[in-house]
């Protein structure tokens, strides 16, 4: 299941809902209407999915990445990445810098990265994280006080299909198909007919 899931996920849970009132196995919401696309159509491109930290201790969490391993860089350009090294982007109040995993703790830097801002998050109940489309976007709302935002590169999209064979799934939200802008055609259907 690749771009779509909270939609069929949402169709499965009315689906269910319907079951346990009675439907029969020929009710029409027991299927789900899918388009099957080739991954690497010219038309499908990845796109980053970005990480703000908002209402943190900035410092604090920078701490807290470094006990993961990621070394701090205000004011770096991101060096090429090395072949066992992973260089993240940052963006918090007016700085900017970049930070660097080496050795890498996971094959892919939303990987790295996720797994280390889940740790901190679990001890740091208050802050909120979330997940960013485009890079304008996240440097604005980084710029506000008490938040910090991580930019992460795009995947490859032939990359996908042996990271999960050699690794197992990908991160939540390692890629979006396509740019928040083009998002905005989506609708969504509440209403199954019978």
């Amino acid at each position: 299941m690749g771009d779509g899931n909270h939609s069929f996920a949402a169709a499965r849970a009315v689906w269910e809902g319907l079951r346990e009132r009675g439907a029969g196995p020929d009710h029409p919401a027991r299927y789900a209407l899918v388009e099957l696309v080739n991954l690497h159509d010219e038309a499908l491109h990845f796109a980053p999915i970005h990480r703000l930290l908002a209402n943190v201790d900035v410092e604090a969490a920078f701490v807290a990445l470094a006990a993961q391993g990621f070394v701090r860089h205000v004011g770096a350009e991101a060096p090429a990445e090395g072949e066992d090294a992973h260089c993240i982007p940052y963006v918090a109040g007016s700085e900017r810098g970049v930070i660097v995993q080496a050795p890498r703790s996971s094959l892919l830097p939303t990987a790295s990265l996720q797994t280390a801002l889940d740790a901190y998050q679990a001890q740091s109940p208050a802050l909120t994280m979330d997940y960013i489309h485009g890079g304008d976007t996240l440097a604005a709302l980084a710029a506000q006080p008490r938040s910090v935002g991580f930019l992460l590169p795009p995947m490859d999209k032939h990359d996908l299909f042996p990271t999960v064979v050699r690794h197992g799934a990908t991160p939540r939200k390692t890629f979006s198909l396509g740019e928040a802008h083009e998002k905005r055609y989506y609708y969504e259907c509440r209403r199954i007919q019978p």
